[in-house]
């Protein structure tokens, strides 16, 4: 390799790892096995291009903003962007194409998604994964309360969090019209 003997290696054939530029003499036997007669000298340039650095990203949504999400608004999260390629698949295989995700649910959340990205010069590849959690919209409920005048002073919305939204866990915000 790069014009030194590779020590050891004497059988016709040759796994390489690296890149380089490789060379062989084949050696036999002369007419009635005498003497050895060696080859030409062969050369093969050997180029190992890197796969695509990718990954594997996640996102989430409340169920009611999530509706058929295109997957390549995804490429350049997985994919190195400019040059690259971004397939997407509905399974680990990767034998069944998509193009966007569906309507998903809370149901069967967290959705994954399969991407093969591939160099466009070299045509290297690599897998990504994209995963989606479906989360559920809290439930509030309207609350009413009443006051006589002389009862009311400065109430806090807070006092309230616990009657209009789901609970712990939860933010409430409070806005006037």
């Amino acid at each position: 390799k790069d014009g030194v003997e590779i020590p050891g290696e004497k059988a016709s054939t040759l796994g390489v790892n690296e890149s380089g530029n490789y060379s062989v003499i084949a050696t036999g036997q002369g007419i009635g096995g005498m003497g050895v007669c060696p080859s030409n000298e062969a050369f093969a340039t050997v180029t190992i291009d890197p796969a695509p650095v990718v990954s594997n990203e996640v996102d989430s949504f409340c169920d009611e903003d999530q509706s058929d999400t295109t997957l390549s608004d995804y490429d350049d999260q997985v994919g190195p962007g400019t040059g690259y390629t971004v397939a997407w698949f509905s399974d680990p295989g990767r034998t069944v194409p998509v193009s966007s995700t569906g309507d998903l649910s809370v149901a069967g959340s967290p959705h994954t998604f399969y991407a093969t990205v591939t160099n466009d010069d070299t045509g290297c590849d690599a897998n990504a994964t994209l995963t989606i959690t479906i989360n559920a919209t809290p439930v509030v409920s309207n609350e009413v309360d009443s006051f006589c005048d002389e009862d009311q002073s400065d109430t806090t919305l807070s006092d309230y969090d616990d009657q209009v939204g789901p609970g712990t866990g939860y933010t409430v915000a409070w806005f006037s019209d």
